[in-house]
């Protein structure tokens, strides 16, 4: 059993009796935060530091190779040749285009999706419309091993290119994959 605990509501108020389970029901989420603010906090450092150098550095004149900064002096002239160019006005065009549908697109599949997870009341159906929506999470992991299959593989491209400049003969190719 919990163990009750005195809590007065006011001064005039009587003392009623809580459980110490709804005390700390209530503070779990603050507990929570309190947990995940240093590293909230550190993330938040390190990204706004990038994102503040990144719009810094745009003000900036470079040389003509673009590698090494010709002057530190506050000019426009970077923004004024993107804005003023239409092939980089087509690109940023088609970038806010391609994410306000992609937005949409999760908007309309995911809220529907959501929504019956919720009112699902076997627990086994909500379980396949989890691993439904995880297993597409795995597609990228999926493209990843089989382009390394491509490249480690016995016909690999590593192994093609050590054939090719002499590294290794053509009957002692690496076995480097399965």
């Amino acid at each position: 059993m919990s163990k009750k605990i005195p809590i007065k509501e006011g001064p005039l108020q009587p003392e009623r009796q809580v459980s110490r389970r709804s005390v700390a029901l209530r503070l779990k989420p603050y507990r929570a935060l309190g947990l995940l603010s240093p590293g909230l906090f550190f993330l938040l450092l390190i990204y706004s530091g990038a994102l503040l150098s990144l719009f810094v550095f745009s003000f900036f004149r470079y040389s003509a190779s673009g590698v090494e900064i010709m002057q530190k002096t506050f000019v426009l002239e970077n923004y004024i040749r993107f804005l003023g160019d239409p092939f980089y006005l087509k690109v940023l065009w088609n970038t806010f285009k391609i994410a306000f549908i992609v937005t949409a697109i999760c908007l309309v599949m995911g809220y529907p999706i959501s929504y019956f997870m919720v009112r699902t009341r076997s627990r086994f159906g909500r379980r396949v419309i989890m691993m439904t929506v995880f297993i597409s999470f795995l597609v990228s992991v999926l493209v990843r091993i089989f382009s390394w299959i491509i490249i480690l593989g016995q016909n690999g491209l590593l192994n093609n290119f050590m054939v090719l400049i002499g590294i290794i003969d053509e009957e002692h190719r690496m076995q480097l994959l399965g």
